[in-house]
């Protein structure tokens, strides 16, 4: 090639790269969001707004290690000696907190003149700011009462102030009341502003509006967190004047990054960059809160061996970079304990030059009774960290023998209890047995003894945690001294919590502590004897017994006694009823006699509850009879997910180990659902791994479950819909079974439960690849004598009486099917042969014309129709000229069958063509098979007589 001849060839191939450069560029600008199509590029330049990072990296360039490094290590890593000074505790700030509440809530007084009526709204403000001003010292349930005590008289829900009707308002989304919730909300943020009062307040509603719509599969909408952030931000700049109450700033804005998704954090973030008059401790804090979540979104929620390397890639960078933002806000206010808090966990994580006890240290000596700091580091503590059970005691020993009596920092010890036994799932109940908890525990005992013979100051509260925990566990290990020594010091309400750890029905539990320390090892033999039923152990003989006994101690029982022994009768009525081959009708009573209960329930009739977890803290809500009833049975249920803005995904039966009873099974558990969103439902094996769903388009709510339970199967139907259970891991039937909401789908939600009844099965049910009809015939007739609500065993056993010609039987079966409504078990060519030969034409015929109407139609059905409608006896059923309609179908097939031809007879015989009936039927005598031509016969002789033919 010559060279003008390459030179040009390098011009267009440049030019040719330029063009697709320039065409790239202008592809990839187009997509951009922020690209406005509508004016030309030369005309209007693209202004993109900043992202978190690029604001984040302009206003800290300078944020590094290094730097940090600088004021953090001459800043101590243990604690100081404290000699005569204490570091602060909670109770310490109560009145600066309690100051600044009062101070955000001043212009109450400001707005409104003295009457009856602000009275008693001034009230409920001050009940408010007493209880938020003094975290962690009642329970949520105790929360929820004074509210409501202070509430109903002042009429919250019509008062015209904006802060009263924010505190009803923040009420009824504790009590669970998401919906009433909202309605209240609406509007409240822009009323509070009109009315004058803080931005604090207005940013309180607003995070609790967020909340109001966040599930854990939901965010909350764009519209509700977008009105949230500049009225955020507008606290946190007025907050930034007055330093001394950052700590108490900080908790309306973490509530609301606390329910945002991560790119609404994102958008919050950028605001508070932006905001030049934002203090740099609210900036540091807010971007480190959500750069730790964007870590965790960015390395997903599965096992590690899960993650991929860049994955982790991104998880250590963001991780890094919120670790220096907590390290900044921590330097600027090391006496605020929220920021060191949050190192804890990350220089476990992410790797830090100080220790996660060095960072406790740290955050304890900002506030010695920092609960979050104790739960963080008892975290890092755990075996599947690289911890250990024993690490863990030696923490709890620590915290239970630092004398700290004003503060509940050696009660905190015993919350290793609970964290512990989730480390060991597989057998929990075993931590108490534990030697270095044992051993941990008679030394908290003892030192606290000591404390009291001493006179030593212990707090109402601290002594209440201490005592509940020590009676909780003497009643787990059947120490009558040692329950004794706690019950003397506790009045009602006992605190639950220790219970609701080592108890499926703490309730119960508490009441049975009382009855034990007045009666001792008696109620302890009782309950040894209720522990054998979980076997299927427990004799006529000892139920008698025991009733004796439970009479006998309730004679003199108190009030707080009471439910143990009213629950106690109700078990041995219901274990008698099931023995005694009686229905189970389990009965819902004010107190929940006779269940253990998990969450709060709302009583809706005898036979009808709502269960909730929404105000406790129980995982899943879902309630368990305390009777045990040994397999075979079969329990029926309605169980409903009552939808709303936080809902149950799945509601129905778990039976098995899953369920953590008292009484230990070999079972491998089944979760037995219904989807109540969709049409699904199936079984779940207790690997969670799914062993199937099947989509019902017949599911309704609330959904019935009608669950069998046998030694090593069991059976299930949805609404009467059989599903073709098939497990994959090992299953044994357990005397133990749980109705509610999914602890697999752990949303919050409200259960409603409806029409319990148990029932012991007979006989067990034969092995699947049994063929003995006649075991298998004694196992569905002992079903149906005490279930003939179950359509699927009644086509069962209806077919089986049908291979034995037995008709009259196989119409029973059938006829009550009806009755029931739709089965998913049910062949029609066997129905209708049922219905046929036992004469049923009545039947017979609305199921030929339900057939019929099927896309396939076959000539078998056709002429049963035929048949029905030209000889049936009841003038009602015959149908001459649809008979004759139909004949012509049978005719048209070639050759005919003998019986459309006998059927074709009949309808020319019912419209007066008795010649062609004759012609029909001679042909039919020709065709039938030896066993029925006498019956044709016969049939031909009466036509021959000019007589149309009437069977049944």
């Amino acid at each position: 090639m010559s060279k003008p001849a390459r030179a040009i060839s390098l011009i267009l191939m440049a030019a040719s790269i330029g063009a697709v450069i320039i065409g790239g560029m202008f592809y990839f600008a187009v997509q951009d969001p922020n690209f406005e199509r509508s004016q030309p590029v030369a005309d209007k330049p693209v202004a993109l707004k900043p992202t978190w990072s690029e604001l984040e990296k302009r206003r800290f360039p300078d944020l590094t290690q290094n730097e940090l490094n600088l004021a953090r290590f001459v800043f101590p890593r243990k604690p100081k000696t404290r000699g005569e000074v204490r570091d602060p505790a909670a109770a310490d700030f109560q009145k600066d907190h309690e100051a600044f509440l009062k101070l955000v809530c001043s212009n109450y007084d400001v707005r409104t003149q003295a009457t009856s009526d602000t009275t008693l709204e001034r009230a409920l403000i001050d009940q408010w700011i007493s209880l938020a001003s003094s975290p962690g010292q009642y329970s949520e349930v105790a929360i929820v009462q004074m509210l409501s005590d202070a509430a109903a008289p002042a009429n919250a829900r019509e008062s015209s102030d904006a802060l009263v009707k924010s505190i009803f308002g923040s009420l009824l989304l504790r009590k669970g009341s998401v919906d009433d919730a909202k309605e209240v909300f609406a509007g409240l943020p822009e009323s509070l502003k009109q009315q004058g009062y803080s931005s604090y307040l207005q940013t309180w509603v607003a995070s609790m509006q967020i909340e109001c719509e966040k599930t854990r599969r939901t965010a909350a909408s764009s519209v509700t967190v977008a009105a949230f952030r500049p009225v955020a931000v507008e606290w946190l700049s007025a907050a930034s004047k007055d330093e001394k109450n950052f700590r108490f700033a900080w908790g309306v804005i973490e509530s609301g990054l606390r329910n945002m998704s991560v790119d609404q954090q994102s958008e919050f973030v950028v605001d508070v960059l932006s905001a030049t008059d934002v203090h740099p401790w609210f900036v540091h804090l807010t971007t480190a809160m959500f750069l730790k979540a964007k870590s965790w979104e960015t390395r997903g929620s599965g096992y590690a061996d899960t993650v991929n390397k860049l994955q982790w890639q991104g998880f250590e960078e963001l991780q890094q970079r919120a670790s220096l933002h907590f390290q900044k806000a921590w330097l600027l206010r090391p006496e605020i304990p929220y920021a060191s808090k949050e190192m804890i966990m990350i220089s476990m994580a992410h790797g830090d030059e100080w220790s996660p006890r060095d960072w406790f240290d740290i955050t304890t000596q900002a506030q010695r009774d920092y609960e979050p700091a104790f739960d963080a580091y008892l975290h890092t503590l755990k075996p599947r960290w690289g911890g250990s059970l024993g690490a863990m005691f030696e923490f709890a020993d620590e915290c239970a023998q630092g004398g700290d009596y004003e503060t509940l920092v050696p009660s905190y010890a015993l919350h290793v209890i609970k964290v512990a036994g989730e480390e060991i799932p597989d057998a929990r109940d075993k931590v108490l047995e534990h030697p270095e908890l044992k051993a941990m525990l008679k030394r908290c005992w003892a030192t606290v003894d000591q404390a009291l013979l001493d006179g030593k100051s212990i707090s109402e509260g601290n002594l209440r945690v201490h005592m509940t925990w020590r009676a909780a566990i003497a009643m787990k290990q059947h120490d009558a001294k040692l329950l004794e020594s706690a019950m003397k010091h506790l009045k009602t309400p006992v605190w639950e919590r220790p219970y609701a750890v080592l108890f499926q029905s703490p309730q119960i539990a508490i009441s049975q502590s009382f009855a034990a320390a007045r009666c001792g090892e008696m109620i302890f033999e009782l309950g040894k004897r209720f522990g054998k039923e979980f076997d299927g152990e427990l004799t006529a003989a000892e139920i008698d017994d025991s009733r004796k006994q439970i009479d006998q101690a309730a004679s003199a029982a108190t009030p707080e006694e009471a439910l143990f022994f009213s629950s106690m009768r109700m078990l041995l009525q219901q274990v008698e009823d099931f023995h005694g081959g009686k229905w189970v009708e389990l009965r819902f009573t004010p107190d929940m006699s006779g269940w253990a209960v998990h969450g709060d329930v709302e009583l809706q009739s005898e036979t009808s509850i709502m269960v909730s977890n929404l105000i406790s803290d129980s995982p899943y809500a879902a309630i368990s009879p305390l009777a045990a009833f040994p397999p075979p049975y079969v329990v029926l249920a309605k169980v409903e997910g009552v939808r709303g803005a936080a809902s149950m995904t799945t509601a129905g039966i778990q039976v098995g180990s899953l369920y953590e009873a008292p009484g230990k099974t070999r079972s491998a558990g089944r979760y037995f659902y219904a989807n109540v969103n969709e049409d699904i439902a199936g079984s779940s094996g207790a690997t969670w791994e799914s062993d199937g769903a099947w989509e019902i388009g017949t599911l309704v709510r609330p959904v019935l479950f009608r669950v069998r339970v046998f030694e090593d199967s069991y059976d299930m139907q949805v609404n009467g819909i059989e599903l073709p259970a098939k497990s994959r891991a090992p299953f044994f039937g357990s005397p133990r079974f749980l109705l509610g909401g999914s602890e697999r789908h752990s949303d919050r939600g409200v259960v409603q439960i409806s029409d319990v009844r148990v029932h012991r099965l007979e006989l067990e049910k034969p092995g699947q690849e049994s063929t003995d009809a006649e075991l298998w015939k004694a196992y569905y007739e002992s079903i149906v004598a005490f279930d003939s609500g179950d359509s699927n065993v009644l086509m069962n056993l209806a077919a089986l009486y049908a291979e034995e010609k037995d008709w009259k039987k196989a119409e029973t079966c059938v006829v009550r099917t009806f009755e029931n409504g739709p089965t998913s078990n049910w062949n029609p060519d066997l129905v209708l042969q049922i219905l046929m030969e036992a004469g049923n034409y009545t039947n017979a015929k609305t199921i030929a014309e339900a057939v019929l109407r099927l896309p396939e139609t076959k000539l078998e059905h056709v002429e049963i129709m035929t048949w029905i409608c030209a000889t049936a006896t009841e003038d009602t059923l015959r149908d001459p000229l649809r008979a004759k309609e139909l004949s012509s179908q049978l005719l048209a097939q070639q050759p005919p069958t003998w019986k459309g031809l006998r059927a074709a007879a009949a309808a020319s015989a019912e419209n007066g063509d008795f010649p062609e009936a004759i012609r029909h039927m001679e042909n039919a005598m020709d065709e039938a098979p030896d066993d029925q031509k006498s019956s044709v016969s016969e049939m031909l002789d009466v036509l021959k007589t000019g007589k149309p033919i009437r069977s049944h």
